[in-house]
């Protein structure tokens, strides 16, 4: 073979090698590779999650969300709690009165905030109605079953973000929603008391919602520890008192919960706890009627 063919045959011999390696490539390469990020929960209910991918957990149980909730954020929408073999889990006990609570919310503003009762199917299935606007939102899976309650959750991405940073409102223990005022009173003891008024007088009929006399989801800010208090023992109002321990300083959000008129309301407040764990408020601040909820 003459020099000329051996360097001819020699390029055409590198050229395919390159070829394969870029079809390789192309097949394996980081693109296609999506790492599956879990939150393993330990008891505090934190925030942080995966956006995009794989589960996030609390305890031994996963929420899993159909890729619908990344897609958009209207019509109903499907889930599953999973065990730790990754099967569905299909029996559930009843705690206030559902299977199943859905706590919604989105994670900029704190004040898109929505309690929710999936229905359950055939194999674990759930399906539950949603309506969110575009944004990053937390979704925690608050249910029992086998008699231990649990709380899974997740971050789901719906659609593009808003284009703007949304901010949380500003401190307040005041707040009028649907006609009704409602004013918070935090203690140092780690309990907050809510007052609900109308027109001047005492609502002293709050009808049992839910088998309680109100209902307090507490989210705080960043990390987005959750929990889900119920109201001491006392009569239907118009104070309805809660045991809330505040572990953690910094920004709160407290939903608060009732029915009156065959209507559930909800009043949501912004408040600040510092170190020793007393919260604070500008007792002055009047926030006119309150839109975020849904139910």
């Amino acid at each position: 073979m003459s020099p000329l063919a051996r360097i001819l045959a020699l390029v055409t011999g590198l050229a395919v090698v390159f070829g394969l390696g870029l079809t390789v490539g192309r097949a394996v390469g980081p693109d296609d590779v999506r790492p599956v990020a879990e939150h393993e929960g330990d008891g505090r209910h934190d925030g942080s999650g995966d956006d995009h991918g794989g589960h996030a957990a609390q305890g031994d149980l996963r929420l899993d969300l159909d890729p619908a909730w990344h897609e958009t954020g209207f019509g109903a929408h499907g889930f599953r709690i999973l065990d730790p073999a990754g099967d569905p889990v299909t029996s559930y006990d009843v705690k206030h009165e559902r299977r199943l609570h859905l706590i919604v919310v989105d994670q900029r503003s704190l004040t898109d905030y929505h309690h929710l009762h999936p229905v359950l199917g055939d194999g674990g299935e759930w399906t539950v109605p949603a309506d969110l606007a575009a944004g990053t939102y937390r979704i925690y899976a608050d249910g029992s079953t086998g008699g231990q309650e649990f709380v899974a959750e997740r971050t789901v991405q719906v659609r593009e973000p808003a284009p703007q940073p949304a901010r949380l409102p500003r401190p307040g223990t005041t707040q009028r929603v649907d006609g009704y005022d409602v004013h918070l009173e935090p203690t140092e003891a780690g309990s907050v008391t809510l007052r609900v008024t109308r027109a001047g007088e005492p609502v002293d009929d709050l009808e049992e919602y839910l088998g309680a006399s109100g209902h307090l989801v507490v989210i705080r800010a960043g990390s987005m520890d959750y929990v889900h208090a119920h109201p001491e023992d006392g009569p239907a109002g118009p104070e309805v008192t809660f045991g809330v321990g505040f572990d953690r300083p910094g920004t709160h959000r407290l939903f608060f919960e009732f029915q009156h008129g065959r209507r559930v309301h909800t009043a949501a407040f912004t408040l600040e706890v510092d170190a020793s764990g007393s919260a604070s408020g500008d007792s002055d601040d009047d926030h006119g009627e309150d839109g975020d909820h849904a139910h």
